[in-house]
């Protein structure tokens, strides 16, 4: 679950780092500090040891997983700099995530990825390791929230799955 998390968040970075939704102050690889997509890995096993789920809840992976992906990763990367039209792009993936998956767990995990959302997002724009070009409140955007949101709901619907079907098939491998 780390080792997918790092990745796909060092990818989805660059491409919301390029379309200029924020920057962080150190640059050491593909616009962001070195030790950022090991971050997001952390975050989610946090979110996975507090919600005390297993790894094989939520579900398997289907087409619902994969659609919630694809369209709320394109609603961050193309969106462009302006913190109006990602918070209306976000704004509708989100809702399209909480139509597909609204389970009391997936709404936990929901909840509890947007409270850590808002503890990380506030440490980082305060001391300045990443900022926004329009924050709303506390220097961040409001669309914040509808990220943080959609990382709790894809990581229960997406990323469990996927990292439960390696793990499986990986030690498959091996036996």
């Amino acid at each position: 679950m780390f080792v997918v998390a790092a990745v796909f968040f060092l990818l989805q970075n660059y491409a919301s780092l390029r379309a200029g939704l924020f920057v962080f102050r150190f640059e050491d690889v593909l616009l962001m500090p070195w030790y950022e997509p090991f971050l997001w890995g952390f975050y989610f096993l946090s979110l996975k040891r507090f919600i005390g789920e297993s790894e094989t809840a939520g579900a398997g992976l289907d087409w619902r997983s994969v659609a919630g992906l694809i369209v709320t990763s394109l609603a961050f990367s193309v969106s462009g700099p302006d913190s109006r039209s990602v918070l209306m792009a976000t704004a509708a993936s989100t809702a399209l995530l909480l139509a597909l998956f609204h389970t009391t767990a997936d709404l936990r995990w929901a909840a509890s990825a947007l409270v850590l959302g808002f503890v990380i997002e506030l440490f980082g724009v305060s001391t300045g390791h990443w900022s926004y070009p329009a924050p709303d409140v506390l220097g961040m955007p409001f669309w914040f929230a509808t990220m943080w949101i959609s990382v709790g709901l894809l990581g229960r619907r997406f990323l469990l799955p996927v990292s439960w079907w390696l793990t499986v098939r990986v030690a498959g491998q091996r036996a």
